[in-house]
């Protein structure tokens, strides 16, 4: 156990590695679907394709969290769970906000760091709800 005022960095790790298979998993589904949407100029994929897999990962995340009791896939390997500050399951739409900074990689980051400099340790910023 962490002092007060540490940083838990094992918590996060684990968060890490999570978030890096949840990532690879929602990335097969989003590639097909820009594979098949992207009929067109090439340097439309360059802007639709994070947007896409952007989606895709967010929407994989909080479907799975709601439908397996707080857990991801990445999050179930790793013994990981979201729960409301409560105790109780998350809903889609607390799911679907806790989630939101994964449509853009750098939200997401800043969302990590607010979450790892909160004095309310093992939350990242939006899971505030």
């Amino acid at each position: 156990m962490s002092a007060p005022n540490q940083i838990d960095w094992t918590y996060w790790i684990y968060r890490l590695i999570a978030l890096i298979i949840d990532s690879i998993i929602a990335w097969i589904p989003a590639a097909i679907i820009t594979f098949f949407v992207l009929i067109g100029p090439w340097w439309i994929g360059i802007f639709v394709s994070p947007l896409i897999y952007g989606i895709v990962l967010v929407l994989y995340s909080a479907i799975l969290e709601v439908a397996w009791s707080g857990q991801t896939i990445g999050k179930k390997l790793l013994g990981l769970q979201v729960q409301t500050v409560t105790g109780s399951n998350v809903d889609f739409g607390k799911a679907f906000i806790r989630n939101i900074s994964k449509i853009y990689w750098l939200l997401l980051l800043l969302d990590w760091l607010l979450g790892i400099l909160s004095p309310e340790k093992n939350r990242r910023f939006l899971d505030s709800s």
